[in-house]
């Protein structure tokens, strides 16, 4: 690449060395530059897909990247075939008629370099019209219906505006030099039209109107498709220099004042978008800010040959500005869902841009000429433009929506165009691994929350388990209706909502007055609705059943018990689509198995409220399976559950011996326990495996209880047995979640030993010495010492708690600290430790952390040359010691309250302490778990710390922490204490 640039120089200034002033007139450079310019601009199709898919979801960034390369591709196909010729080909001044497949000479262009160069050149400009439109369409379009659209762009609406303005047309007196509204508006107008017929992405607006703010999935990488597009933007601006004139040696003077007018514009507009969007909103916001780097670019594009600096900071400035307000108008008031903001940046103030060259151009605009006569023409141009590309691309949207279709379904567009539309993911396997995970921790919380219930805890447990669904899933609301015997009456029904709102049932419904939903429930046919137009037209009673207003995102399931539908369940505006979607037939068999059996368990509770003979209700409804036994080997009696269980009737059990119910071995094992409890005349519980009469494996717990006569000898024996197989199931993974959580834990142990400094660094005339011992295996201090020049800094830092919350805030203090040495450090401000104290709190502030964590901390910094030594400190009150000429120097600590989310940053002033590390001294810092250890009511203590320091002060630092250590373990018993032990020892060396 170097070899490159260096040819290319030697090539231009070559000839100005030979010929001084000569003028260079070789079609060789001019060659050269057109084709480097085209180059730059054709890198601007990755600045567009970088810029596009950070804006978007992440499950669209696929699709996105696609469109743009498809654009590209496509467009380049169509231009070479005709879209060039109707650009610039004779005939008349509305369109162009060239040779096809650049045949023809196009003598009439008077072109000083070869024909390809300059078609190469007007491609990628083709090329970046059509991408504009991608990122307002994103998120929901077909694509087939995308590459319909850029073949039109390209081949007819783009080339017939060129035509009109570069081409010899109609409006070729306008002062477009660089394509503000040739290719710019046309992209931006286009897009507006191709949003409006498509409409907004889903969950965009409210029924109110509101509008509801979609974030996009990466900043950086839409930061860096900024970068990108403004890197290319001086070929774009500075290409058309020599495709219009040539590279003579004022054209070479003159493309560095376009480079330097397209700079400054865009530098103009981010700074005006940002200052802003903070005005505005109270946020420096990240794409407002970005937009208006590109607002300023499309701005000047129009005028970068005709305007001078202050011309240009003007234009930019008024460009970043009208952005910010125009995409809020078209947002919230036009009610068009442009995820990117192109219409804005690139319609809106590529128009503005243009209009403003008839008054900022130094030869002929208004500021300067004091005639209008180009601002007329400037305007005509904008408006006949702006006319042309609406309506032609809103009749092209429409034609494709009617034919092959514009919109992806509304399944496909929840799932994600990367997975619809291409098969793929662009972050394979994250999401759907991340939500597995997740889902399975639920799952299983959501049946230990039915494990062990008595019947009057049922409603209150079903409830709950409607809260932990709706919360889980991000839903509004979820409700269980529970049918009689007959699934004629809705007998029953539970509701919790998340809104607020009052969604109440009537206690007993006529089922039988909604037959569309019964139809499907009987049938066992899960419904799932997205929004009220789902609903056929004979389920009117269905849709103010559920709810009068709306129905968002609808799921309904029956709720079945021993291939009976006792139920349905139903879920109501979920908002993460893609959670439920990935896991739907998993909730649906969660849902069945888990409120399945407590629901029936809550039916057999209404019936025997309702029954004169509970005690028969009970052994003929409970699942519980109950039977009797006279001897160890003979059943008396059973209910249906135990018949069932078995595979026999009822009436069969009577006096059957347990040989004839029960496999060999099972009946063996069983006969054994039997006489264990006839024997020991106690209560006997037992838990296994055991097959019922279908050969299916469930665990049981099994009780059995003697009656005993008046003689004390055991009459007969009440046996009960309880299916427990979706509890063992819940308990197994709930144990794999707790392994896998352990596994996180040692990743985080690592992680946090490995952000430790492994060595201390070495300084002239400092030793220094650390010490670590956590409490548990994530501790909750951390430390480091950091050579910056002339500056030793260091900090200690006690996080209250331990554990992953303890080493995640460790971890986050650390890099909120390199964050502050790499963009607020100066070493020639003062005051390093109390700012770096504030931003540290402010960081804290904008996470949001929880008012249960506090975070302790001792900042430090060490100058080289004066040896001074500076502290500051939050929450920490065991002061640095230092030992001076064999004196302990006393000071009391800095009262600093801990960081926390109560600290007002923004008023309070953290104060700094600065003392002299003398020849022989020794200083040292350490947290509260080593002085605070208690022994009974003894405690370890400052002054006894202060007394052993004071005492091996006069050996090594490594040393001293080896004595102060050994006293510790004396002292306690054990080798670690009750909460972290972090010690830091720096001692300056005798003269």
């Amino acid at each position: 690449m170097k070899k490159i640039i260096a040819i290319l120089l030697i090539i231009l200034l070559l000839p100005i060395e030979v010929k001084a002033a000569n003028v260079i007139d070789n079609s060789i450079n001019s060659t050269i530059w057109i084709l480097m310019a085209s180059f730059l601009v054709f890198f601007m199709q990755a600045g567009f897909a970088m810029l596009e898919a950070g804006f978007s979801q992440a499950k669209n960034a696929g699709n996105i990247v696609m469109k743009n390369i498809m654009d590209f591709a496509v467009g380049s196909l169509v231009y070479w075939v005709f879209g060039f010729a109707i650009m610039f080909g004779l005939s008349n001044q509305i369109v162009g008629q060239g040779p096809l497949f650049l045949q023809g000479d196009f003598a009439q262009l008077n072109l000083n370099v070869p024909l390809s160069s300059f078609w190469l050149f007007q491609t990628v400009f083709a090329a970046t019209a059509a991408t504009i439109v991608s990122g307002a369409m994103a998120g929901r379009t077909k694509f087939s219906g995308y590459l319909t659209y850029s073949i039109v762009i390209t081949g007819f609406i783009y080339p017939v505006v060129g035509h009109w303005i570069w081409g010899g047309g109609w409006l070729s007196a306008m002062v477009d030099f660089s394509g503000a509204t040739v290719v710019h508006s046309v992209g931006g107008w286009t897009a507006l039209a191709g949003a409006k017929v498509l409409g907004p992405r889903l969950g965009k607006y409210n029924s109110d109107g509101s509008s509801n703010h979609l974030a996009g999935h990466n900043l950086l990488i839409a930061a860096l498709g900024t970068f990108i597009l403004w890197f290319g933007w001086f070929g774009f601006n500075t290409g058309n220099l020599v495709a219009q004139t040539s590279l003579k040696i004022d054209n070479i003077f003159k493309i560095a004042d376009i480079a330097v007018v397209t700079n400054l514009s865009g530098a103009a507009g981010a700074t005006t978008a940002l200052i802003t969007s903070w005005f505005k909103d109270g946020k420096a916001d990240v794409k407002s800010t970005l937009n208006g780097a590109l607002a300023g670019l499309v701005g000047v594009t129009a005028g970068c040959f005709v305007v001078n600096n202050f011309g240009a900071v003007i234009i930019g400035s008024l460009s970043g500005l009208v952005m910010v307000y125009t995409s809020q108008f078209i947002d919230q008031v036009l009610k068009i869902d442009d995820p990117v903001g192109a219409i804005s940046v690139h319609g809106v103030c590529g128009s503005l841009g243009t209009l403003l060259v008839g008054f900022f151009a130094v030869d002929r605009g208004y500021f300067y000429s004091g005639e209008l006569e180009l601002l007329f023409i400037q305007a005509k141009g904008v408006i006949s433009v702006a006319i042309w590309s609406l309506t032609t691309a809103y009749i092209l949207f429409k034609l494709i929506d009617l034919t092959i279709g514009l919109r992806v379904s509304k399944l496909e567009e929840r799932s994600g165009l990367d997975k619809s539309e291409h098969g793929a993911e662009t972050y394979a396997g994250f999401t759907s691994l991340e939500y597995k995970n997740e889902f399975e921790k639920f799952s299983s919380e959501l049946a230990v929350n039915f494990i062990n219930l008595e019947f009057a805890e049922l409603d209150k447990a079903i409830e709950q388990g409607l809260k932990k669904v709706t919360m889980f899933f991000e839903a509004n609301s979820s409700y269980i209706f529970l049918f009689d015997e007959d699934r004629q009456l809705a007998i029953r029904n539970y509701v919790w909502t998340n809104t607020g709102d009052d969604l109440k049932f009537p206690q007993q419904l006529e089922v039988t007055n909604f037959p569309w939903l019964m139809g499907k429930v009987n049938l066992d046919q899960n419904i799932l609705l997205f929004d009220r137009d789902d609903l056929p037209a004979v389920a009117q009673n269905e849709a103010e059943l559920f709810n009068s207003r709306s129905i968002n995102s609808l799921i309904i399931t029956s709720i079945t018990k021993q291939n009976s539908v006792i139920g349905f369940f139903a879920i109501e505006g979920i908002n993460d689509h893609s959670l439920w979607e990935t896991n739907l037939s998993t909730l649906l068999e969660t849902i069945d198995q888990t409120f399945g059996d407590v629901l029936e368990r809550k039916k057999i509770e209404e019936k025997i409220k309702e029954s004169m003979d509970e005690q028969q209700l009970l052994l003929d409804n409970i699942k519980t399976q109950v039977w009797y036994i006279k001897d160890p080997c003979t059943y008396v009696a059973a209910n249906e559950a135990r018949a069932d269980f078995l595979g026999v009737d009822k009436e069969d059990i009577a006096y059957a011996e347990i040989d004839n119910l029960l496999s060999s071995e099972i009946a063996g094992s069983c006969k054994q326990d039997n006489q264990e409890v006839f024997k020991q005349k106690e209560i006997v519980k037992t838990q296994g495996w055991v097959r019922n009469a279908a050969g299916e494996r469930r665990y049981h717990s099994i009780t059995k209880i003697p009656k005993l006569n008046e003689h004390g000898a055991v009459e007969y024996v009440i046996c009960s047995a309880e299916d427990i197989t979706e509890q063992k199931k819940a308990e197994a993974k709930l144990n794999q979640y707790a392994e896998k959580l352990d596994e996180q834990i040692v990743k985080a142990q690592q992680l946090h030993e490995k952000f430790l400094p492994s060595k201390l660094p070495e300084i002239p005339e400092v030793r220094m010495a650390d010490y670590y011992q956590p409490a548990e295996r994530l501790g909750g201090d951390f430390y480091n010492i950091i050579n910056l020049d002339d500056i030793l800094m260091g900090y200690v830092v006690d996080i209250t708690g331990h554990g992953l919350d303890g080493s995640l805030l460790n971890i986050f203090v650390r890099e909120t600290i390199n964050s502050f040495l790499l963009s607020h450090f100066d070493l020639k401000k003062k005051n390093h430790l109390s700012e770096l104290m504030k931003f540290i709190t402010r960081k804290y502030q904008q996470e949001e952390f929880s008012d249960d964590y506090f975070i302790s901390i001792i900042l430090f910094e060490l100058d080289k040359n004066t040896m001074e030594l500076t502290y500051s400190n939050a929450g920490i009150h065991i002061p640095p010691l230092l030992i001076t000429d064999g004196q302990l120097v006393s000071f009391e600590a800095i009262k600093e309250p801990p960081i926390s989310s109560v600290i007002e940053f923004d008023t309070y002033e953290f104060k700094e302490r600065s003392l002299q590390l003398e020849p022989g001294s020794s200083f040292l810092i350490t947290t509260d778990g080593l002085v605070e250890e208690k022994v009974g009511t003894e405690q370890y203590s400052k002054e006894r710390l202060q007394e052993k320091f004071l005492e091996y002060h006069s050996s090594s630092p490594q040393n001293i922490i080896e004595l102060l250590i050994n006293d510790f373990q004396n002292f306690s018993g054990k080798n670690s204490g009750k909460d972290d032990i972090t010690l830091l020892i720096l001692q300056r060396e005798s003269d």
